[in-house]
């Protein structure tokens, strides 16, 4: 028999579970609005953090225009409102300049040829670092790569080998190549060892196949990309580009697009002997030759596009051959 006693106590307890309920859902809606909606024409950095379809996601490393949800670029940071506002706004990331401090002192020892992703923590001549995204060779301390976080162990458990500088400050960025497109072509230069011409070369090659990315139809993964890597060449070189970069291509990645081209052509420019040579051959392929025509018989005009990517080339300062 129910008194009003034991009512008393069934309908406080469903206030109490309706209440917890709507709090629940109330700092859910509020940890995603938190942070401002992922906008795709937005270059974020690593550590960015943005709401996208409910939920907050945190940038890897570079990245613009890879939707949220791509495991390679970002990473899912606990949850977020399940009705979500439609991105209208282009949002305003920062990044935190204070470093976090770490869980423990000591992390391995900084290696020049081991190639770091984003969120890494090494040490570093008695200090530790935190890589902010792709990095090999980059020795910690150099603040457009390394973040410095407080603790660590005073002496480090071996001693790196100092990697050659390989920042050349002669090289200036030209000033109709986009920000990002720079970045993306200087850490190919980073990564295959070069001095910064090589990024002048990558930019003159991208100008000429999607001019800037202007020519991919509002989407960073069409026409073959930046740097216009046919299909059946990417599925070519999928083995050497893991090995060399430590992951499966990734063809909506950007960086990944310039990275793709940029295996090819240095492959092609140390087979052939040259640049100029290393440019045909990117464009006509390994066996093109004066004269060759493709399967419809029309001429492949390799020699026409190797002239016009070399003269953006020399004018941007490039000085090789």
């Amino acid at each position: 028999m129910w008194t009003n006693k034991k009512k008393s106590l069934v309908l406080a307890s469903i206030c109490i579970l309706i209440c917890s309920v709507i709090s629940f859902g109330m700092i859910t809606q509020s940890y995603a609005d938190t942070y401002p909606a992922w906008n795709s024409t937005t270059v974020y950095v690593g550590g960015n953090m943005v709401s996208y379809n409910g939920k907050v996601f945190k940038a890897k490393w570079w990245t613009r225009g890879e939707t949220p949800g791509v495991a390679a670029v970002w990473e899912l940071s606990g949850s977020g409102s399940t009705t979500p506002a439609t991105p209208t706004t282009t949002p305003k990331p920062t990044t935190s300049t204070t470093p976090t401090t770490p869980t423990t002192g000591t992390y391995p020892a900084w290696e020049s040829s081991k190639v770091y992703t984003g969120g890494t923590l090494v040490s570093y001549n008695g200090k530790n670092y935190k890589a902010q995204w792709w990095t090999q060779g980059e020795t910690p301390g150099s603040a457009s790569v390394w973040l410095l976080v407080s603790g660590g162990q005073t002496t480090p458990t071996q001693t790196p080998t100092t990697p050659t500088p390989n920042n050349n400050t002669t090289v200036v960025k030209p000033a109709e190549v986009p920000n990002d497109i720079w970045e993306y072509t200087m850490n190919a230069d980073r990564k295959f060892g070069k001095n910064g011409d090589f990024a002048l070369l990558l930019c003159a090659v991208i100008k000429k196949e999607s001019n800037f990315g202007a020519g991919l139809g509002g989407s960073p993964s069409a026409g073959d990309g930046l740097m216009q890597v046919e299909p059946n060449t990417r599925n070519a070189y999928a083995s050497k580009f893991s090995a060399t970069f430590g992951h499966a291509y990734n063809h909506s990645s950007l960086q990944d697009q310039v990275y793709m081209g940029a295996l090819i052509l240095n492959e092609m420019i140390a087979k052939f002997g040259s640049i100029y040579q290393g440019l045909l051959h990117y464009n006509g392929g390994e066996n093109w030759y004066p004269g060759a025509v493709d399967s419809y018989g029309r001429p492949i005009l390799a020699d026409q596009y190797a002239n016009q990517v070399f003269s953006t080339y020399k004018s941007y300062g490039g000085k090789g051959q």
